[in-house]
């Protein structure tokens, strides 16, 4: 095969983790690249990528330098989150029970985002299925949001126009490109800020 013949599109970040949460603790980098179809050529980008997730706490590399999920149970999803404050992660893989999700557990996760989500050991009384004890962020699902802009001194938040969706703080450090906005000062809004509200990139 030539180089020019190489499929160099990028491996999405959730083949491999949907890969390993089906054969935890069973698949080296070499055996994700055979599985995933890639092509020999391309296993020093996928190592690198597999050492990326490992490093955002996505991958954990066991014995062998055979590769799971983090914590016991992790389920790879996508969040639902509803009007009450909580959320339900959906496993990407058809079958697997859906996952409660706690208002104080939902973090900086958005709704529609695929995350990655740790099971807590104890049952919840308000959930009769497997509850999360932790979420990571795997992809977001909105890489535009339309809401009110507020401004705040050198400081804003973002309140969007979907009411399942987070307040996103701006700072002048991630300042988001605002586009058709209009600003509005702080005292004009009595809307109170989310719990732990994403930071705009």
């Amino acid at each position: 095969m030539a180089e020019s013949d190489i499929d160099d599109t990028p491996v999405p970040n959730r083949d491999i983790l949907d890969l390993v949460e089906r054969f935890p603790g069973a698949l080296r980098q070499r055996q994700i690249l055979s599985r995933l179809g890639i092509a020999e050529a391309r296993y020093r980008d996928l190592c690198h990528q597999i050492d990326l997730l490992e490093t955002k706490g996505l991958l954990v590399k066991g014995r062998g330098g055979r590769y799971r999920l983090p914590g016991e149970g992790s389920i790879l999803g996508h969040l639902d989150v509803k009007s009450g404050g909580f959320a339900f992660v959906i496993s990407v893989r058809p079958g697997q029970p859906d996952v409660f999700v706690p208002p104080n557990v939902i973090g900086s996760a958005m709704d529609g985002d695929l995350v990655l989500a740790e099971q807590n050991s104890q049952r919840s009384r308000r959930a009769r299925g497997p509850v999360a004890k932790k979420l990571i962020v795997v992809e977001r699902a909105h890489s535009r949001i339309v809401g009110l802009y507020i401004a705040s001194g050198h400081d804003g938040t973002v309140l969007p126009d979907r009411r399942t969706l987070r307040d996103i703080v701006v700072t002048p450090g991630n300042r988001p490109r605002l586009l058709t906005a209009k600003r509005y000062p702080s005292k004009s809004s009595s809307t109170p800020p989310a719990l732990c509200p994403p930071a705009a990139k």
